[in-house]
Parts: structure tokens; C-alpha cells; sequence
């Protein structure tokens, strides 16, 4: 293959790519026995839930609840937005409950539970993570 032709493909496929972004899934706990899955889409948090992961950090994961069920995340009838998804060392009390918890009450998030559909479980810890 000549050199003009090998450019074109390198510049094709660079094109091709402009735009797309990764997607990563990565499982939580909210220091209980359940778990959530999380998707992340956001290059620069993806690293850094890698990094998480493999230096056993403690961060809370904190995300605006969207409550609806989706296939990543069952047996759960929510999942977090993944663009609003952060990690932290604290956040309030108004927005920490458990896994359970928030499934037990999800016609109530987004009022005087979880205001605006903001969850930061306090115990909650990156684990894995993990393919679909």
C-alpha cells in the first residue's frame, strides 16, 4: 500500500472515530450484599474509576438517579445518569441511602427523598469492573 493511500485510511479512520466515545461499566456496593452497576461514558472519569479500582481507594459515587429499569443494571428499577456521575471523599446527609433503600422508595425520589434525585450512598465503594 502506497503512502497516499495508508494517509487516507490513518485520516478515515481518525474521522471515523471523532465523536464516539468508550463506554465502561463498573459495579458498586453501598457496603451491604447488593449490588449496582454503573456506565460510564466520559473518558477522563473511566480513568479515573480504573484508578479507583486499583488502588482500592474509598470514594463515594455520587449520580442523579434516573428511575426507570435498564438491562445493565438489574435486578434495580433505576440506574444513575452517567453524565452526572462523580467520585468524592463526602457529600450530605440529604443524599445518602442504601441500594435497597432507594428501590424500596423510588416513587419518593426527587422530593423530600433524595432532593432532585441526587444519591450519594456514604458507604459505597467502586468493586470491579465489569463486561457486558
Amino acid at each position: 500500500m502506497n503512502t497516499l493511500v495508508k494517509s487516507i485510511v490513518v485520516v478515515s479512520l481518525t474521522w471515523a472515530n471523532i465523536g464516539k466515545s468508550e463506554s465502561a461499566y463498573f459495579e458498586m456496593t453501598d457496603g451491604s450484599e447488593d449490588r449496582f452497576v454503573i456506565k460510564l461514558t466520559d473518558e477522563t472519569k473511566i480513568a479515573q474509576a480504573r484508578k479507583i479500582i486499583a488502588e482500592d481507594a474509598k470514594r463515594l459515587v455520587i449520580g442523579k438517579i434516573v428511575s426507570e429499569p435498564i438491562e445493565y443494571n438489574k435486578p434495580w428499577s433505576f440506574y444513575l445518569k452517567s453524565d452526572t456521575i462523580e467520585f468524592s471523599f463526602a457529600a450530605v446527609e440529604v443524599c445518602d441511602a442504601t441500594i435497597s433503600y432507594v428501590e424500596s422508595n423510588l416513587s419518593e425520589v426527587g422530593g423530600h427523598f433524595l432532593p432532585d434525585g441526587w444519591w450519594c450512598p456514604w458507604d459505597s465503594q467502586l468493586i470491579q469492573e465489569v463486561l457486558l
